[in-house]
């Protein structure tokens, strides 16, 4: 399956489009990152984005740097939800590992049998390697710069 990303694909539109055997793109077009989100009463929120602040307002924290502001939305935070965005985090972690690693984007079956045997480091790399060099993107640009239609 072949997908055409004309301007933008973003967390949902980039994971279907990496599930592709092509990603056939302009120069302008970009793949956005994966980013899962959490309904958090009223709005769906990006859990990254939550995490990575806090993550950042705990450094400040420890080094004594943290704003009287900073310290008011920590305040604030909701432990389960923060729990929420990382269970979010964690999940879609896990499923791309499992799916790009154990899926043939052909066929969508799994190209490794399922709890047979466990496989050495060695087997999984290969594995990986051969996955990443059955999926091809056509032009790309890499850094902001492009590539001249080359594949990656």
């Amino acid at each position: 399956m072949n997908f055409i990303i004309p301007d933008y694909a973003m967390s949902a539109g980039t994971l279907f489009a990496l599930s592709g055997d092509k990603i056939y793109m302009d120069y302008s077009s970009s793949l956005g990152p994966v980013d899962p989100q959490v309904h958090n009463g009223t709005d769906w929120v990006p859990a990254l984005g939550y995490l990575d602040q806090v993550e950042k307002m705990i450094q400040k924290s420890a080094k004594g740097e943290l704003t009287d502001a900073e310290a008011l939305v920590l305040k604030g935070l909701d432990p389960a939800m923060l729990s929420k965005f990382e269970q979010a985090r964690n999940l879609t972690i896990t499923l791309l590992e499992k799916w790009w690693l154990n899926t043939s984007s052909t066929t969508g079956q799994n190209i490794v049998p399922t709890r047979k045997r466990k496989e050495k480091p060695s087997q999984m790399t290969k594995r990986r390697k051969e996955r990443e060099k059955s999926l091809k993107i056509y032009p790309t640009i890499k850094n902001g710069i492009p590539m001249n239609g080359k594949s990656v």
